[in-house]
Order: structure tokens, then C-alpha cells, then sequence
């Protein structure tokens, strides 16, 4: 059976794995080598079949569950091109930064601002397992 303990240790994160077979493998990363860890993990995680939706009521099946949920810090710019940055980063993750061109830009804008100016209780009230699915363009 698969075992793993991953803790904090002073100001690097100790990982600990033991595979079916008994194999052990220990190693030491920092802050930035365990979030390009998880990241290129993530990546990898993409190439892989896609899951079989065991709750296809609360999933499309095209979809994987979140791999990252919380309130990020957000700041928006221009790319050299015009383009729209969105740069995004979820502590303790490096920032990610989408490049959104005028099309997605105004879907985006005309989405929230549909979303905001729907009443909180009636936002719950459309919530589905805790996130809303925005329709797609």
C-alpha cells in the first residue's frame, strides 16, 4: 500500500514515500523546488487518460476536480502585444499569468459582471457542489 508523510521542516518540506512494493524514497525541497514539484506533477497528471467520473452529477466529464481552490492575489496588466495579463498567485505557489485576448476579455467581463449582479443568496442558490459552472462561448 502507498504511503506517504510530507511535513514542514524548519524552512524546507521533508517528503517521505513507500510504494506497494515496499520501496522508500526520502528527499528535502525547499519552497520554490516543492511548488515546481506539485506544478510539473500537475502538468505530467495531464498526459495521463482521463479519469472515469465516478459523480458525473457534479463534474463534466471533461473535467478533473480543482487542483487548487482558495482567493488568490490578482493584479492585471498588458502584455507587449495589447493583450490582457491576468497574473494570479495562490500563496505559497508561484504566480501564474494567463494572456487574454479581447474576445475571452470581454466573455470574462460580461460573465462577472452577470455573476455580481446576481444577489448573493440567489448566487448560492446556483451553486453546484460548491462552484458555479459559467457557461462557455
Amino acid at each position: 500500500m502507498l504511503q506517504m508523510k510530507i511535513q514542514a521542516s524548519g524552512a524546507e518540506i521533508d517528503f517521505e514515500i513507500e510504494d506497494a512494493q515496499g520501496s522508500q524514497g526520502r528527499f528535502r525541497l525547499g519552497r520554490q523546488a516543492t511548488a515546481v514539484l506539485i506544478l510539473q506533477a500537475y502538468q505530467e497528471m495531464g498526459k495521463l487518460p482521463p479519469l472515469r467520473n465516478l459523480r458525473s452529477e457534479l463534474l463534466h466529464q471533461d473535467t478533473q476536480p480543482p487542483f487548487l481552490r482558495g482567493y488568490p492575489a490578482m493584479e492585471l496588466a498588458i502584455a507587449k502585444g495589447g493583450d490582457i495579463v491576468l497574473a494570479l498567485r495562490l500563496s505559497p505557489f508561484p504566480t501564474i499569468e494567463y494572456l487574454i485576448d479581447d474576445h475571452q476579455a470581454s466573455i470574462l467581463a460580461s460573465d462577472l459582471a452577470e455573476l455580481i449582479d446576481t444577489p448573493r443568496d440567489q448566487r448560492l442558490a446556483l451553486t453546484f457542489s460548491g462552484s458555479k459552472k459559467v457557461p462557455k462561448h
